[in-house]
């Protein structure tokens, strides 16, 4: 049965399996005072790519969000690009990392992000991105790579510095239907 559906359609579960765009696959919540968040068993074969939706509720300091799979402490590349508020352009990246830095300038009052992961679980290497964020002083996109052709299952998000309390993590796969 072809999408969208109409009222009274009879709906099998290939209709539906095809048509659902985000499927939830696993949420972490995180606790008071953390330093990272794991979220294992995320990544499998059912889906090739992800949606990692981070909200927390505050931070003890002001830092840098990181993003990594979990199992692999290196080999991660990322560039950052982004405008202050009044029109300077701004930059950063790293060539070689233990993280993917995605977001900078984080608030203590909480704050909010969707990672999108490509092929975490196949054994190839992996993408993220492109992540945008804001902060008070500017708005920036952030993209990263990560050059292992491994398999992974979870992901790992921390702030640089201090730790987050409250909120969750969710992690959601692409249908490739």
């Amino acid at each position: 049965m072809a999408f969208p559906y109409s009222s009274g359609d009879v709906l099998t579960a290939t209709d539906l399996n095809q048509s659902s765009g985000l499927v939830l696959v696993k949420t972490q919540t995180i606790g008071s005072g953390v330093s990272s968040v794991t979220v294992t068993g995320a990544f499998s074969a059912t889906f090739d790519n992800y949606l990692v939706s981070v909200n927390y509720d505050s931070a003890s300091v002001n830092a840098v969000m990181l993003i990594r799979l979990d199992g692999s402490t290196s080999n991660y590349k990322w560039a950052r690009v982004g405008t202050n508020y009044n029109a300077t352009v701004l930059g950063g990246g790293s060539s070689s990392d233990s993280w993917i830095s995605f977001a900078g300038g984080q608030s203590t009052a909480g704050g909010g992000y969707h990672v999108p992961i490509f092929n975490p679980y196949l054994a190839k290497p992996t993408t993220f991105g492109p992540i945008a964020w804001v902060d008070s002083g500017s708005a920036n996109t952030t993209n990263g790579y990560h050059t292992n052709s491994t398999s992974y299952t979870g992901v790992v998000v921390a702030p640089s510095a201090g730790t987050i309390t409250g909120g969750h993590v969710n992690v959601y796969g692409y249908n490739n239907g």
